[in-house]
């Protein structure tokens, strides 16, 4: 059957770009969307078993050949689809320039392409919220060792570990008895500040990273918008014609009962 169909098309001279599915042709709208929609199903299982990998470079950038670079890192999954929705767009632009017709055609594709947009914003924002968990994690537990290794260095180098046990004086300064640090408190004190920069570093990294996959929801949230307006346009235009036609018919009719009377 779809061999008769291709064939019907070639002789009326009626190409479509198709592509091979199953060895089922479909058109590349299609195909493109059922891309995308496989893509999203495996971030959303990725989230879902929090499996967050890479999200860096998660904003509109372009590898140096053009090319789509498939991995297994959220950042290039999210980037493809991203870029694939944006091509479709472009794609139905050009089509829909300067023909009416083939823009109320087009209706059921960009509420397709919406959909798309408010899916991938739901996927944002899920990866937003375990972001800003892991944030929160990572900041309850830097306090817990800085609390826990402030402890173990006052205790190995025989400092009052609290300020009343001082007098409330204490600010970290050794005995006056104390000239140079021991090897045990030089090394009390290099894990307590790997510790640290670690862990400032972990905090850092999970800050940009809320800050990117922020700004990918802002972008997405403006596609949705847009692409609603186009839909409610378009919409709008399809009521009008319906309008148009049911004023047409009515001219019709009456056009029809005058040319009755005068036979």
């Amino acid at each position: 059957m779809f061999d008769r169909t291709r064939r019907f098309r070639e002789l009326i001279g009626c190409e479509f770009p198709e592509c091979e599915v199953g060895g089922v042709a479909i058109s590349h709208f299609t195909h493109d969307v059922n891309e995308i929609c496989r893509d999203i199903v495996e971030l959303k299982r990725e989230l879902d078993e929090e499996n967050i990998m890479e999200l860096d470079s998660i904003i509109s950038k372009r590898a140096e050949s053009e090319e789509e670079k498939r991995c297994s890192s959220l950042s290039s999954k999210v980037q493809a689809c991203q870029n694939k929705i944006l091509g479709m767009e472009r794609e139905l632009d050009k089509e829909e320039e300067g023909n009416a017709e083939i823009k109320s055609r087009n209706i059921s594709k960009r509420m397709i392409i919406s959909s798309i947009y408010t899916l991938m914003g739901e996927l944002a924002s899920q990866a937003q919220s375990r972001i800003a968990h892991r944030l929160e994690t990572q900041y309850v537990r830097s306090q817990k060792l800085k609390t826990r290794e402030s402890g173990r260095f006052s205790s190995e180098c025989g400092l009052p570990i609290n300020p009343s046990e001082s007098g409330g004086l204490y600010c970290g300064d050794l005995d006056e008895g104390v000239e140079d640090l021991t090897p045990e408190m030089e090394r009390a004190a290099q894990e307590l500040l790997n510790h640290f920069t670690s862990d400032l570093d972990a905090l850092r990294d999970s800050q940009r990273q809320l800050h990117e996959i922020s700004s990918l929801m802002s972008f997405f949230s403006t596609k949705i918008q847009e692409q609603s307006e186009i839909c409610s346009n378009i919409l709008t235009d399809a009521n009008d014609a319906v309008d148009h036609l049911d004023e047409s018919t009515i001219y019709i009719q009456r056009l029809e009962e005058i040319y009755g009377k005068k036979r």
